[in-house]
């Protein structure tokens, strides 16, 4: 079922990192209560892309505040001393670098932002919908995870990891699958919903709905 969701066909086909985020989400889940194991597990995934960062507000909100700070030392660790193999080179023009990518390339990505642009939204009120929709999941991951619900805290930290971040390619949908196996062990029908996903284009967003306003694929 997990192989006909077009996020993770697209995944398969770019081999994208993505999807070994997914295994680190998994893992940080499947270790959440050892020191070690989830330090680990969070601390690559997030040194792995920086995106993955509300695993450790998922974490701290489920009051695993030491394997929280654990975590963030691993991925310091691991990023830092990746960067200290190239001498430091280029670490300065990193933020510049991602910011002028982001500029270059969101527009066809499926951030809420972008997606609000197609509808015809304009570019201000999309960036304040993306804005929104991405504090909302934090607030959610914090506020559910300190009334103990683990798992629906765990199922907004990933949410969380996609609607804030500045690109969002259709692979990147294929981090749900970690939630969505913890709602349902067992196969159901929901677990073909993402099969709809097939009706998007490729990588970006542009083809099912820029069409339906005219534009340019």
């Amino acid at each position: 079922a997990a192989l006909l969701w077009a996020p993770v066909f697209h995944g398969l086909q770019t081999a994208n990192v993505t999807l070994l985020l997914l295994l680190g989400f998994a893992a940080s889940w499947r270790y959440r209560e050892s020191l070690r194991g989830v330090a680990v597990a969070s601390g690559l995934t997030i040194a792995a892309k920086i995106i993955c960062w509300p695993l450790l507000l998922w974490l701290a909100a489920t009051r695993r505040l030491q394997r929280a700070a654990a975590a963030l030392a691993v991925a310091l660790a691991v990023t830092f001393g990746l960067w200290a193999t190239l001498g430091f080179s280029g670490l300065l023009d990193y933020p510049s670098s991602m910011e002028r990518l982001s500029n270059e390339v969101s527009p066809g990505s499926y951030t809420v932002k972008a997606l609000a642009v197609d509808l015809g939204l304009g570019s201000t009120v999309g960036g304040a919908l993306m804005a929104a929709v991405a504090l909302g999941a934090l607030g959610a991951c914090v506020v559910l995870g300190r009334k103990g619900d683990d798992r629906l805290s765990f199922a907004f930290c990933v949410l969380a990891a996609i609607v804030a971040s500045p690109i969002v390619w259709l692979h990147s949908f294929a981090l749900l699958l970690a939630p969505l196996a913890l709602a349902r062990p067992c196969f159901s029908r929901v677990w073909l919903l993402p099969a709809v996903l097939w009706l998007a284009s490729g990588t970006g967003n542009g083809a099912f709905i820029r069409s339906q306003n005219g534009g340019d694929q």
